[in-house]
């Protein structure tokens, strides 16, 4: 007991305890990292055999499954290498190829663009020169007629301004290009829009006509209407309003005018008259204008006339009667119309020459015996 307690205060004793007690320490944790290291190893070796890494470390470059595989892959990379060499003499030969088209076709290109710009320079210099000759024609013959004197007179310069009016009128018309008819809806809606504008103003002015004919109180017929307008169209003059027995009573005194000199002095019905000749006007110059373009687009080909149109839409009678046809007995008569040609009824024909010739026997027959009687 006494001993225990002396070892234990014993300094040397306890150094010598405290580093056995370390070598120990030291030993167990290069063990345990000795043993991590190989169990790290091992999990490595796990990995790469499985296929899920590439990268062998140091320590298993000597291990036989991997200096196998090393050799293996040794030798797959001589034979890829020997097949990427084809491919790469491949590869350099069609770059090269490519090279040398690329080369050529911008060498083509560009004869190409040196061609198409002498073309068109040579045809720049034909348009010039044509001018040219244009120009000088025209001195020329504007030099013609000078008289012994260089500068313009009056009647040259008038005639050299028609003549050049009317080269800018020919050469507008060359540049015209004439755009047919294609049922463009714009088109049609203009048209559409311009008779629709038509129709607003004819009714603007007979509604102006009713309202003044109500505010007058006057019932004029058609055919009254009609008169005046005749009338009007008859007189060539100024209408002159004769003086009644009223306005010489409420003009006593005053000096009668020839002439109208005051819009009030018009009557009711004069002015009826002009206004439905305004109108009878407005629609004849409608007419005519409308006429006029319509015969003008018919010139150039853009409409065609009621002829034509019934021509384009001809239908053959049979084929008619096929579309009208009520039930299938017709159809197959129709068909068979068709195919064998027209069918002709000779049946009652025959019965009628029958029936004819019993009458005629039986006429015959009783000539002959009428006179019998009469025999003695």
């Amino acid at each position: 007991m006494g001993t225990n307690v002396v070892k234990l205060t014993d300094r040397a004793y306890m150094k010598e305890l405290r580093e056995r007690i370390d070598e120990d320490y030291r030993k167990q944790l290069l063990s345990r990292i000795r043993a991590r290291e190989l169990k790290e190893v091992e999990r490595e070796r796990m990995l790469i055999i499985e296929g899920k890494s590439d990268v062998i470390p140091d320590e298993l470059a000597d291990d036989p499954i991997f200096m196998v595989n090393k050799d293996a892959n040794m030798e797959i990379q001589k034979e890829r290498s020997k097949l990427k060499t084809a491919r790469e003499k491949n590869a350099e030969r069609l770059k090269q190829q490519g090279v040398k088209w690329e080369r050529e076709r911008l060498q083509h290109a560009a004869k190409e663009a040196e061609l198409l710009a002498k073309k068109r320079e040579r045809q720049r210099q034909q348009k010039l020169l044509v001018e040219q000759y244009r120009t000088e024609d025209a001195e020329r013959g504007m030099d013609l007629l000078r008289i012994e004197n260089e500068d313009w007179r009056e009647c040259e310069k008038s005639l050299k301004e028609f003549l050049e009016q009317e080269r800018a009128k020919m050469k507008e018309r060359s540049l015209r290009i004439s755009q047919p008819f294609s049922s463009d809806p714009q088109d049609i809606q203009n048209i559409v829009r311009a008779r629709q504008k038509f129709r607003e103003t004819e009714l603007r002015i007979r509604n102006q006509l009713e309202d003044k004919l109500k505010d007058v109180k006057l019932a004029v017929t058609t055919q009254q209407l009609t008169e005046l307008i005749e009338d009007a169209h008859r007189s060539s003059g100024e209408i002159v309003r004769e003086p009644s027995i009223e306005d010489d009573e409420y003009h006593e005194g005053e000096p009668q005018s020839k002439y109208l000199d005051d819009v009030t002095d018009v009557s009711e019905e004069t002015v009826i008259s002009e206004d439905a000749i305004s109108l009878t006007l407005a629609k004849q110059q409608y007419a005519e204008e409308l006429e006029a373009e319509m015969e003008d687009e018919f010139n150039r080909g853009l409409l065609i006339s009621k002829q034509q149109y019934d021509q384009l839409r001809f239908e053959d009678e049979k084929i008619v009667a096929l579309r009208n046809a009520k039930d299938i007995r017709e159809l197959y008569q129709l068909a068979e119309e068709i195919i064998m040609g027209e069918v002709f009824e000779e049946a009652p024909e025959e019965c009628e020459e029958e029936d004819v010739g019993e009458e005629h026997e039986l006429d015959i027959s009783s000539d002959h015996e009428a006179p019998d009687p009469a025999k003695p």
